[in-house]
């Protein structure tokens, strides 16, 4: 049992209700995930904050990265009604209403990727595809807008990096353009077609990082650029003079350019469309720092 357990405290960032998703996927990012949910704030007339539950207190650099919010601790074991419970437990309680058996509760997946409005699972096993519907069902319900969600059935496949999504539900109101999101992670925004271009949730450490390093007055190529995870981050915070983004495939080629005006940095990121082997000579020798895409270590 933890220190935390048995003090019956839990430490929380008192953020902005507009920032909530940005803090739940930062605080993954760095390990802080807390199985507890959001709680409002106790006694406060400010209807714009909310409280975000994270595992224990973050260490300095932690905090720096977190953007500093206030930090407060509360007794969990308090009567407040929190604003959400824990997903997994609310469909696995949901699931288990509907007369689903133990066998198959025990396949449904305790973990997902969200990406905007859009959740992904990874491929189902055999027992919970035949309840897929309920499963969608239940999570549309447990996860705070979710819209779409989405079974990745190969993983990312090749040369242009595209997935290969089905659709176990989708929000009625939504139209043909159900898969686009925006995706918002670091103050940073990201519009993206889920089902036509690469984004992993996993790399987030690395889109943080990004964010925080300085390239004064340096141009800088990015290879492999997709969307602008590293490019716009780096354009927005890392002062350059100029960023060279080469994306291969359309797709992402267009959100890429589309991302550079939805974050303003348009007039400092150049996206350019094609292979690197066959573009790149536009920008030989004028680099001062050049981006090779994530290579895990």
């Amino acid at each position: 049992i933890s220190i935390m357990e048995e003090s019956h405290l839990v430490t929380y960032l008192q953020v902005d209700k507009r920032d909530a998703n940005h803090y739940k996927t930062l605080i993954q990012s760095l390990g802080l995930r807390s199985v507890l949910g959001l709680r409002i704030p106790e006694g406060s007339r400010d209807q714009s904050k909310i409280l975000v539950p994270i595992s224990r207190h973050p260490n300095e650099s932690e905090f720096k990265q977190l953007g500093s919010p206030p930090i407060i601790q509360l007794d969990h074991r308090e009567s407040q009604p929190r604003t959400t419970s824990s997903p997994f437990k609310y469909i696995e309680a949901k699931l288990k209403e509907s007369g689903i058996n133990d066998q198959t509760l025990a396949d449904i997946p305790k973990r997902w990727e969200r990406i905007g409005h859009v959740i992904i699972l990874k491929k189902l096993p055999p027992s919970v595809q035949q309840i897929e519907k309920i499963l969608a069902e239940s999570m549309k319900e447990a996860i705070d807008g979710a819209r779409v969600i989405a079974v990745d059935e190969e993983g990312i496949k090749g040369e242009l990096r595209e997935p290969n999504l089905r659709i176990i539900y989708c929000d009625p109101s939504l139209a043909e353009t159900s898969m686009e999101t925006v995706h918002i992670e670091n103050k940073v925004k990201y519009k993206i077609d889920v089902s036509k271009c690469m984004f992993s949730s996993g790399n987030g450490t690395e889109r943080i990082h990004f964010s925080e390093i300085r390239v004064d007055n340096e141009i800088v190529v990015d290879m492999f650029a997709g969307i602008g995870y590293f490019s716009i981050p780096l354009a927005l915070n890392g002062r350059p003079q100029q960023i060279f983004s080469i994306e291969k495939n359309p797709n992402s080629h267009r959100y890429l350019s589309e991302n550079t005006r939805l974050n303003h940095v348009a007039d400092r990121c150049t996206p350019i469309l094609g292979d690197n082997r066959e573009v790149a000579n536009e920008v030989v020798g004028r680099a001062d720092r050049i981006l090779m895409g994530y290579i895990p270590t």
